[in-house]
């Protein structure tokens, strides 16, 4: 119980920060993800809670819905300048690339079912990094040992 009452301290904090001028400027979501960050850290809470387990599941998920709707488009578009669409672009064309490469060379083949996942994780993983990679992999079920082979050709390439 104590752990869940942790975690409630940090979404007040997170609440609470709003009212600040950094909180204003972090959002109260990132700040409350922030402080459940350190509460983790400092061994506050556990590696092993069941409770970790919803909060990592389903509610930090939620965190970044929260963050987009709170987010100004105007002032995004306005502060990325030329960078957004040079973004878009490369996005776009890292995933008529993976299109392709997955046309001429079948992963089917030699990883089965899996072939057109980990094409798609790899996709990710090179739009928005490591946690895009971990976040389709276990939306779509990668088995671990095609998981560990889309890592390993990754590292290769």
């Amino acid at each position: 119980m104590g752990y869940l009452a942790a975690l409630i301290v940090a979404g007040a904090f997170g609440l609470w920060s709003e009212k600040t001028r950094l909180g204003k400027e972090l959002s109260g979501a990132l700040v409350a993800t922030l402080a459940g960050m350190a509460l983790a850290n400092t061994g506050v809470l556990p590696p092993g809670a069941p409770e970790l387990h919803a909060v990592y599941k389903y509610i930090l998920p939620l965190a970044i819905p929260m963050l987009l709707f709170s987010a100004d488009i105007r002032r995004i578009f306005k502060e990325t300048g030329r960078l957004l669409p040079a973004f878009l672009l490369g996005s776009f064309t890292t995933v008529l690339g993976t299109l392709a490469a997955f046309f001429l060379f079948p992963l089917g083949n030699h990883l089965g079912p899996d072939g057109w996942k980990i094409a798609s994780a790899l996709t990710a993983r090179h739009i928005g990094g490591a946690v895009n990679y971990m976040a389709v992999s276990e939306t779509l079920s990668i088995s671990p040992s095609v998981f560990g082979a889309g890592l390993a050709a990754d590292d290769l390439i």
